[in-house]
């Protein structure tokens, strides 16, 4: 526990010297911790003229609780994320390190980093609505605990935006190769998101993945969200979310987030499904644009099929969020 604490420490010092040396930060790029929204808004090009960026960190310490706690728990220490955009060029980048602890004492330790770059190509009418058109390429490296388990993959990913019924809609048909597995792989996602009212929003992703490289008499895709093999070639996956926001006092507030997760629908052993709600109380500190939020989040499960002996059913997390936009 010493060595958790003063591992944590260690990082929160860090991050807050980081805070100190610069000068905003984006409120947008913190206002959630939802990966879906994040992928949606905040990495989307936000200007054409000249240079500007956000920047991310964030450390947050997780841990099981209840009966079915998986006996251990993790640090998860988010060192830089955010977009530069240098006119219609766009440089996406996410660097994150994980430390796992277990009762066994057999602690591990990993780190992912993702790099995408892409470009604002321009706009063309389709079905009513006026679409931009965003290729990118994406370059991905996770490693785990210093082991043969490292991945190094990359990604072709042309986005369609529009606007549909309120809803900020990015389509997304990505093609992967991944050198663990020798294999390629094709997704197409669908994200959506929409401010429903001042204290309600909607937004998840739909994804359609199809089997990749036949390897060894195995279709192995291990890029994307379906559980490809040779007899289930195809996967569809859905994660849905919404979301209570309210300030309850002055910079206090007050969250809440429904979400449903469901993967590989098509296949013969369909039936993974996770439904959560995940309740939040944080304090924005605010110094001109820049912010600051510390946060404690309990986020209780049910699952079915294998995931009911997977997942574990309650989760306590504790955590602070910072950045910067320029």
């Amino acid at each position: 526990m010493k060595k958790k604490l003063l591992l944590l420490a260690g990082i929160l010092a860090l991050g807050a010297t980081t805070f100190a040396n610069t000068a905003t930060t984006a409120e947008k790029a913190v206002k959630t911790s939802s990966s879906v929204t994040e992928g949606l808004l905040a990495t989307r090009q936000i200007g054409e003229g000249g240079f500007e960026g956000t920047y991310l960190g964030e450390v947050v310490y997780k841990d099981w609780v209840g009966p079915n706690n998986n006996d251990y728990s993790r640090l998860e220490w988010t060192i830089a994320k955010g977009k530069l955009n240098f006119g219609k060029l766009g440089f996406v980048y996410d660097i994150d390190r994980d430390f796992h602890y277990y009762k066994s004492g057999d602690d591990k330790q990993g780190m992912d980093t993702h790099f995408t770059f892409d470009y604002q190509a321009g706009s063309f009418d389709m079905l009513g609505k006026e679409w931009k058109f965003v290729p990118a390429v994406t370059f991905n490296y996770d490693s785990f605990d210093d082991t043969e388990d490292r991945r190094k993959s990359v990604h072709l990913k042309p986005r369609f935006s529009a606007t549909y019924y309120g809803f900020a809609t990015d389509v997304t048909p990505a093609f992967g190769y991944d050198d663990m597995t020798e294999t390629f792989g094709f997704e197409l996602s669908v994200d959506h998101f929409r401010k429903l009212s001042d204290y309600w929003s909607s937004y998840g992703t739909f994804y359609f993945t199809v089997g990749g490289t036949d390897k060894d008499g195995v279709y192995g895709n291990d890029l994307y969200s379906g559980n490809i093999s040779k007899d289930d070639r195809y996967a569809f996956s859905l994660e849905q979310y919404f979301a209570y926001d309210r300030e309850v006092f002055d910079n206090l507030y007050f969250k809440t987030e429904f979400g449903i997760e469901a993967y590989s629908l098509l296949q013969n052993n369909a039936g993974d499904a996770d439904l959560y709600v995940a309740p939040e109380l944080y304090y924005m500190i605010k110094m001109g644009n820049s912010t600051v939020k510390p946060y404690l989040r309990y986020t209780s499960y049910m699952a079915t099929g294998t995931m009911a002996n997977y997942y574990a059913k309650e989760e306590v997390a504790v955590g602070v969020s910072f950045g910067t936009s320029f």
